[in-house]
Formats: C-alpha cells, sequence, structure tokens
C-alpha cells in the first residue's frame, strides 16, 4: 500500500512535468474563517505549493502528515535513513512556507520594461 502511495506521488510528478499553467494569484481578505470561497483559495494555494515540492519531500510530507506514519516507519517504507527523513521533512516544510509566500504575492511587471517618464 505504501509503495503504490509513493509509486502515485512519482506519477504525479512526472504529469506534472508535461502540462504546466500559471494563474495569477488574486489578493483576498480571509478574515472570515467560515468563508467557503477562503478555504478554497487556500486549500488551492497548498496544491499548488505542494505541486512546486520535489516528489521526495512530497513522499515524506505525505507519509508523515496524511498518513500519520512516524520518521522511523517512513524510512523503512522509503527505504531512506531516519536522518534523510528529518531533512527531507525540514526542507520540505520550508519550501511550502515559501510556495505558499510567493503565490500570494501578486505579479509584478518587469521594471526594466516600464517606461521612463
Amino acid at each position: 500500500m505504501h509503495r503504490l502511495l509513493v509509486n502515485a506521488c512519482h506519477d504525479l510528478s512526472r504529469r506534472g512535468r508535461r502540462f504546466e499553467v500559471e494563474v495569477p494569484a488574486i489578493g483576498l481578505d480571509r478574515s472570515d474563517p467560515t468563508d467557503d470561497f477562503a478555504s478554497v483559495v487556500t486549500r488551492d494555494e497548498l496544491d499548488r505549493a505542494f505541486l512546486r515540492l520535489p516528489v521526495e519531500h512530497r513522499a515524506v510530507l505525505v507519509l508523515t502528515h496524511y498518513v500519520g506514519m512516524s520518521a522511523a516507519e517512513v524510512a523503512d517504507v522509503l527505504g531512506i535513513p531516519v536522518g534523510t527523513v528529518y531533512s527531507r521533512l525540514h526542507y520540505g516544510i520550508r519550501l511550502m512556507r515559501s510556495a505558499m509566500v510567493d503565490s500570494s504575492k501578486p505579479a509584478t511587471a518587469d521594471p526594466a520594461r516600464e517606461p521612463v517618464r
């Protein structure tokens, strides 16, 4: 079962390379936690950030946070040392945070192409 999950992550990664679409982010007020639209936008941002991660980091994040495995169990499933699991988890979370921050910034024009006034 675990191997199927890891293979699915690899398949998704290969598929993602073929069709990549950039959609500009829209600034939204997320002050109301009961707002369904805001929750969909947040989920979409999480999904986009998750897809920007390397497959190795994705697999570790899924197995630890979604499946609920310990680092030792993840290491056994993936065939890597426990220290590598912790490292990939650390850097995966860091990359998710930076991807979330990058996706929340509005797209800016290239300053080199702006007309001189």
